[in-house]
């Protein structure tokens, strides 16, 4: 790939899974199960060599719970030296003032650890109550960027709402998810939709890649249409190693990554998704913001 094809085509964001299985069964969520085996560290290190060539700018390691996988360490050490920026997202139960030093030494980038209430119920356990003590372990041990995802419309408005002052009170950098269906389409009722208002209202610590602010739009009007560059900006490798449009569009492209090119990237980027509109996906949108000015093949 030449200088001008990363400009124009590379991905900025590329979210890898390494494993499906998780310690949680969170109620909303549709990206885990129990049975599949963690991806072999052979696969990754390929996936790996090939998001370099591809121009990758970002990678975040995802699950299921990605603290699962027995080798993780040594994926993040071998994907700091071939990508810029290395993430990963995890519900943080595992986590360990251990793990936290480690991730320091190896100069992890970003943390994203999902809390979606304040207290635990049928929904999820991620809650303040469950985490707040790892979130202590972060703040005093932590080099890297830390941030709390949080869930809306999947339980309690007033459980949003003091989880968000807690966040803000305490210096703790916040994004928001919307509750989706299995489509990744936003599925809030009237009443979810005026309680999800009620959140964007108050003052919030944002991260400096948060910056589309599509979810005020999308819960207000019910759709917020922008040119999504899944399989381009943004691509998402499943625990098979093929390349999907994102979580929620699994069964869309299933393309592998081994196979990708620059080809590829930029029938991607063209590429028209119908799913776009009502998308809650934000890693998605994000990715493609700076690159909302272009145009798209329809």
């Amino acid at each position: 790939m030449n200088f001008i094809e990363r400009i124009l085509f590379a991905p900025f964001n590329v979210q890898m899974v390494i494993t499906r299985q998780c310690n949680l069964a969170c109620e909303y969520c549709n990206e885990f199960d129990k049975n599949t085996k963690p991806v072999k560290m052979s696969q990754i290190a390929k996936q790996i060599s090939v998001l370099k060539k591809l121009g990758t700018w970002s990678l975040t390691l995802t699950g299921g719970e990605p603290l699962l996988h027995e080798h993780i360490m040594r994926i993040i050490k071998i994907a700091k030296k071939n990508i810029s920026v290395v993430g990963i997202i995890t519900n943080g139960f595992l986590l360990t003032k251990k793990k936290i030093l480690e991730f320091n030494g190896l100069g992890l980038n970003m943390l994203q650890i999902s809390i979606d209430f304040v207290s635990e119920n049928k929904q999820s356990r991620k809650s303040l109550e469950q985490l707040e003590t790892k979130l202590l372990l972060l703040k005093h041990f932590a080099r890297f960027k830390v941030v709390v995802n949080t869930v809306l419309g999947a339980g309690n408005i007033g459980q949003s709402i003091r989880l968000t002052e807690y966040c803000f009170n305490n210096g703790l950098f916040q994004t928001y998810g919307i509750k989706h269906d299995g489509e990744g389409q936003m599925c809030l009722d009237a009443y979810e939709r005026e309680d999800c208002t009620k959140v964007f209202a108050l003052p919030r610590n944002k991260p400096w890649w948060d910056i589309v602010c599509f979810e005020k739009k999308l819960v207000k009007n019910g759709k917020a249409r922008f040119k999504c560059r899944a399989g381009s900006r943004y691509l998402y490798i499943d625990e098979f190693g093929n390349v999907e449009w994102c979580s929620q569009k699994r069964n869309k492209l299933k393309k592998p990554l081994i196979d990708y090119t620059i080809k590829d990237l930029r029938t991607q980027f063209y590429a028209p998704k119908p799913c776009s509109a009502q998308c809650t996906i934000g890693c998605v949108r994000r990715a493609g913001y700076f690159d909302s000015w272009r145009r798209q093949i329809k």
